[in-house]
């Protein structure tokens, strides 16, 4: 154990060594062996932190203006009330020079009252019936989460569905009820459940779903384990908005590394909220403790006066970055 401490703060000095010499690369390979060597040390984890973010911004930066943008793609975008990837927008088309894209944004368009009265406190909806809304142009990359693959559309195209489907990964708002409508104020902080759809969700049968709790050792592994009791349950058609958002994810085989449970989840750490320490619940402990890199912060969006405004987002060290593919890629890299 001491023999692990002293090589971890010596590859911590290194790390912290090559950030001043804006190695950032160098820098985040050191602080991994650090952490790998002794993770319980907070400020070797503080320092790989620093490092991903860092490598995320001045390393991954150009790559990620480089995301094969493209004319009709509906894309997820970060909402700026709490970082969770849940507003939606279509491409209209991509501009130039440098990165610039025309978009349309989606807004809730519900026919149940219920979901309406939601809707007007503006609570966050990430599911069901959208409509078009204003267009504007976008100059900052950063807002983007991940590509929507299969948006179901009217045949005018003014009209959207967005159901989780099987296979998904999704947060869950905990104690959800849609009556948070009547008192808003006191719903302004959410805690999460995170779920793996084991079917489609449809208007008559709701959507059956297993429970994924956090693995121990790991930033942002989960795998199946229960929570509240239970392990696999039915969201009923009327619980639609108790979905938050889609969490990108990628599903392990096991092989790798030491500790990763087969069919486990590495989810994209820019989807988990920056408290998810404290309010997600752990599946079991692991042995393995993998690197990775954290999302940059999220700026400004360009606005109009028409548009809905989206907020600066500060940068948060516990939060991860995504990756520049959408979810049926590689994953984002646990941070």
């Amino acid at each position: 154990m001491e023999r692990n401490k002293g090589e971890a703060i010596r590859a911590m000095q290194l790390s912290k060594l090559k950030i001043q010499e804006n190695d950032f690369a160098g820098a985040r390979k050191m602080a991994r062996v650090a952490h790998r060597l002794f993770p319980e040390d907070e400020k070797i984890s503080k320092l790989l932190a620093l490092s991903e973010v860092y490598y995320s911004i001045f390393v991954l930066g150009k790559a990620v203006e480089q995301r094969p943008f493209k004319a009709d793609q509906t894309w997820v975008l970060y909402d700026p009330s709490d970082g969770m990837p849940r507003r939606y927008a279509c491409i209209r088309k991509v501009l130039g020079p440098g990165f610039k894209l025309k978009i349309t944004w989606l807004e809730p368009d519900p026919d149940d009252q219920g979901e309406v009265d939601w809707c007007s406190k503006k609570l966050p909806v990430a599911c069901g019936k959208f409509g078009l809304a204003c267009t504007e142009e976008i100059t900052d990359h950063t807002v983007f989460s991940h590509e929507y693959i299969h948006p179901a559309k009217s045949k005018d195209k003014n009209s959207f569905w967005i159901y989780p489907r099987k296979g998904e990964t999704w947060a869950l708002y905990q104690d959800w009820d849609l009556g948070w409508s009547s008192e808003p104020e006191k719903h302004a902080q959410y805690k999460f459940d995170f779920v793996e759809l084991l079917s489609d969700f449809s208007e008559r049968g709701g959507a059956r779903v297993s429970y994924l709790g956090k693995v121990i050792g790991f930033v942002s592994l989960f795998e199946p384990a229960e929570q509240h009791g239970v392990l696999r349950f039915q969201v009923s058609p009327n619980e639609l908005y108790r979905f938050s958002h889609q969490i990108p994810s990628y599903k392990m085989t096991g092989r790798e590394g030491y500790g990763v449970p087969t069919g486990s989840f590495k989810f994209d750490p820019a989807s988990l909220p920056a408290n998810r320490r404290s309010t997600v619940t752990a599946a079991k402990l692991s042995g393995f403790i993998p690197s990775g890199r954290i999302r940059s912060a999220v700026k400004r969006v360009k606005k109009s006066r028409a548009c809905p405004a989206v907020k600066q987002v500060k940068q948060d060290p516990e939060r991860g970055e995504r990756k520049n593919e959408n979810i049926n890629s590689e994953p984002i890299v646990i941070d």
